[in-house]
């Protein structure tokens, strides 16, 4: 007597199946995935523009020079580089891909911070006086996320969120 074969394979329709399960799943995860990379690298661009501001602050200190920032929030791009007393010369510029400047407060256009040898934050009508804040957003499906850049009148800078 011959033995009947068990068909363990699956069907068309099974595999069919599964696969829209997983194109279903895919469309679902797919947004979140690029939404979490998208914010990342935003904040990536933040973190390097304070860098760049902490980067001036001490190249003024240790060349006794005034360095610093300017923010063109137009098109989303700030430029490092050395103010010489009437203007400011830009030495390298970078413009965000992810994060849009939102506004500046306490300065007044062109939206230029440097610092003094002593590492002190002025802009060109004097010193800050208060608190100073370049202020950048990332907004993805409706939702904003904000970060600040902040510099108090002794020279402490700050990157906070909000």
């Amino acid at each position: 007597m011959r033995q009947k074969k068990e068909n363990r394979s699956f069907t068309f329709i099974e595999l069919i199946m599964i696969m829209v399960i997983i194109g279903i799943t895919s469309m679902i995860i797919a947004p979140k995935i690029v939404n979490s990379l998208n914010l990342h690298n935003f904040d990536n661009e933040i973190r390097e523009m304070f860098s760049n501001l902490k980067w001036m602050q001490q190249k003024a200190i240790t060349e006794h020079k005034n360095y610093g920032m300017e923010v063109d929030n137009a098109n989303d791009c700030y430029s490092v580089g050395q103010w010489n007393g009437a203007s400011f010369v830009p030495s390298e510029t970078t413009c965000f891909q992810y994060a849009e400047v939102e506004g500046n407060g306490y300065l007044s256009p062109p939206y230029t911070v440097y610092f003094n040898h002593l590492g002190i934050p002025e802009n060109h009508t004097g010193s800050v006086n208060d608190f100073a804040f370049f202020q950048m957003r990332y907004i993805e499906q409706g939702q904003i996320t904000r970060k600040y850049i902040q510099m108090n009148p002794n020279g402490a800078i700050r990157l906070h969120t909000l």
